[in-house]
């Protein structure tokens, strides 16, 4: 898929709260995350960019498990969802590829959130029918130096594009 930059409000800060709450993991979680992308060669090379790790996460996450509706739920004795889907999952749906990618992301050290909406194809001038049937998640990181949020299409096999860039609503300037 073609990656799409809408281009407002270039170059803005999240600001430290914000940063703090998108980067915020459980401390067990945060070690058991930055051990996996380091035993999954994500992490420990350098090198490589913020987006570049971000992408090799989102492609990471795709091939750990194959897309189904019918996925088990997680064994009550585990306590972390996208640690354990990323271990001893055998298939998920986008809550699952969207958490794990937004956990990783974090223990990686990129801010990002997890998102949920409707994903759907729209023309210009023509009414759109949207079902339940057409909700998803997916992982958003912040890219500072566009002042905006990238999305990072974790889910195998999705419909939605692989990035999409998203202005903040508080980005946006005056521009001539």
């Amino acid at each position: 898929f073609d990656q799409i930059i809408l281009e407002i409000g270039h170059g803005a800060s999240l600001g430290r709260y914000m940063r703090e709450q998108c980067l915020e993991l459980p401390l067990g979680t945060q070690k058991a995350a930055k051990d996996y992308l380091v035993k999954h060669r994500i992490l420990g090379s350098g090198g490589l960019s913020k987006e570049e790790i971000a992408e090799a996460i989102g492609k990471h996450v795709q091939s750990v498990a194959p897309y189904s509706l019918r996925t088990s739920r997680m064994p009550q004795d585990e306590t972390d969802f996208a640690m354990w889907f990323l271990e001893n999952g055998e298939t998920g749906y986008c809550v699952h590829f969207a958490s794990a990618a937004v956990v990783l992301l974090r223990a990686a050290g990129i801010p990002a959130r997890y998102v949920t909406g409707y994903m759907f194809q729209a023309e210009a001038g023509k009414a759109v029918t949207v079902t339940a049937g057409r909700a998803h998640a997916w992982a958003e990181y912040y890219e500072p130096r566009l002042g905006m949020w990238i999305v990072l299409e974790s889910t195998p096999a999705s419909a939605a594009a692989s990035t999409l860039a998203v202005p903040l609503p508080w980005a946006i300037t005056d521009r001539p």
